[in-house]
């Protein structure tokens, strides 16, 4: 069983790093200000931004579907294509 849990919840790839850090924020997902600055990063290796305007801190997913999960995107690109291949969401779940 464990060595099944590992493999469906391994880390983040340094491919997904590098996916996650190339998406740049335009702006400040709370005042919409485009003043901000790289503040470091999260517990998951993620790059924060702090707003300039309003001081809110967020990241690169902040406000995506990847926002606050700590799952790696790989496993929610595979989850998605079990559900467009018609593949029951039971068994998705299961899988994934």
């Amino acid at each position: 069983m464990k060595e099944w849990y590992e493999a469906k919840h391994r880390e983040s790839s340094k491919e997904e790093f590098e996916l996650i850090h190339s998406i740049k924020p335009l702006f400040c997902h709370r005042c919409m200000s485009e003043s901000f600055i790289k503040y470091g990063k999260d517990n998951n290796g993620i790059n924060r931004f702090k707003c300039k305007n309003c001081g809110s801190t967020f990241n690169n997913l902040t406000y995506t579907i990847f926002d606050s999960h700590n799952i790696p995107i790989s496993e929610c690109f595979e989850y998605l294509i079990h559900l467009c291949e018609f593949h029951l969401i039971k068994s998705s779940a299961r899988d994934n």
